[in-house]
C-alpha cells in the first residue's frame, strides 16, 4: 500500500489492518518456534557429546603423560641420572636413557629397559590420543557455533511472540476504546496530512 492510499485508510480500518497482521503472526510463530526448539534440543545434544569426547581425550592425554613421566623418572633413578622431561624432548631423554641402559648391570638393565619400553608405548598412546583431541575440538568448534546460532534463534522468535501478544492487547484495547483524537495513530495520521497540504475534513 503506497503514502497516498494509506493516507485514505480511516485510523479506525488502520488499527484493524495492523492489528490483522500481528494476528496472523502470532499464528505463524509458534510453529517456528516449536522447530527451533527442537533444532535447539538436537544442537544441545551434539554439543554436549562432542565436549564429552573432548574432555575424555584431554584427561586421557595428561593420564598417560603422566604415566610416561612415571616410568621415565623410575629408569632415571635406577640409572643414577636425573633425566627430566622439562628440558628436552621424550625422544632425546629416551635416547639417552636407552645409552646409559647399555652399561647397567643386567638386573637394572633389564628393569630399566621394561620402564623405558612401557614409557615408549605411554608416549605413543599420548600421541594417538593428541589427535584424537584435535579432532573433537574441532567438532566442539562446530557445534558450539551451531549451538549459539539454534539459541539465539530460539530467543528471536520468543520475543516475536511476545511483542506481537503485547501488540494484539494493545491495539485490542485502541478498538474497543475507539481511535479517538488523542490516540498517536490519529496523530500521526493528521501531521503527515499536514505536510502534504491535506486536511482530514478534506478526505473523502
Amino acid at each position: 500500500m503506497d503514502v497516498e492510499a494509506l493516507l485514505d485508510v480511516q485510523p479506525d480500518l488502520l488499527a484493524r489492518l495492523i492489528l490483522h497482521r500481528r494476528e496472523r503472526l502470532a499464528e505463524s510463530i509458534p510453529a517456528l518456534l516449536n522447530e527451533a526448539r527442537s533444532a535447539l534440543n538436537q544442537t544441545v545434544a551434539v554439543a554436549s557429546s562432542t565436549k564429552r569426547a573432548r574432555d575424555a581425550s584431554a584427561s586421557m592425554i595428561e593420564r598417560l603423560q603422566r604415566e610416561r613421566d612415571g616410568y621415565v623418572g623410575r629408569a632415571s633413578e635406577l640409572l643414577g641420572l636425573g633425566a627430566s622431561m622439562d628440558n628436552a624432548s621424550f625422544a632425546a631423554v629416551l635416547d639417552n636413557l636407552r645409552t646409559h641402559a647399555r652399561d647397567a648391570e643386567q638386573t637394572s638393565k633389564s628393569v630399566v629397559t621394561g620402564h623405558l619400553d612401557a614409557a615408549q608405548k605411554a608416549e605413543l598412546a599420548r600421541q594417538t590420543h593428541a589427535e584424537e583431541l584435535d579432532m573433537h575440538s574441532q567438532a566442539f568448534s562446530k557445534a558450539d557455533a551451531a549451538l549459539r546460532r539454534a539459541d539465539s534463534r530460539v530467543r528471536k522468535l520468543t520475543n516475536a511472540l511476545r511483542q506481537c501478544e503485547e501488540a494484539i492487547t494493545y491495539w485490542q484495547a485502541a478498538i474497543a476504546s475507539g481511535i479517538d483524537a488523542s490516540h498517536p495513530l490519529q496523530r500521526e495520521a493528521q501531521n503527515i496530512l499536514a505536510t502534504s497540504g491535506r486536511s482530514v475534513e478534506g478526505r473523502s
